[in-house]
């Protein structure tokens, strides 16, 4: 579908763009993105720009593995963010999705699909 690499994409992905679908999106999200990766802050700044009530957090000193590069800025970036998100709209969704929680001990709470779904672990 993309090539003989994602620098050479002549597959059938090519010409695919859903750029102008952003707008669509509603669900709460995060964008993060390194001052050195090859999703530069241009290309990361209109995906943000075009996507409803979305944060963008750039990390000036990674590339594209920031969650390694700077692990305790990823993970304050991550929980500042799953922070301003209302636990009640996590359940609609979850709901809507046909998700069900369970518990597994100790504080830990695991989401199942719902049966007859696969399982792609």
């Amino acid at each position: 579908m993309n090539g003989p690499s994602e620098f050479h994409v002549i597959g059938s992905l090519k010409d695919w763009d859903i750029t102008d679908r952003l707008a669509e999106i509603t669900t709460p999200t995060l964008l993060v993105s390194g001052r050195h990766d090859e999703a530069t802050p241009l290309i990361v700044g209109q995906i943000h720009e075009r996507t409803p009530g979305a944060q963008w957090v750039l990390f000036e000193e990674s590339s594209h593995m920031r969650h390694v590069e700077e692990p305790d800025g990823f993970l304050a970036a991550v929980e500042a963010f799953l922070a301003t998100i209302d636990p009640s709209q996590l359940s609609a969704r979850r709901s809507r999705a046909g998700l069900r929680e369970v518990s597994a001990g100790a504080g830990t709470r695991t989401l199942t699909p719902p049966t007859g779904t696969p399982d792609f672990k």
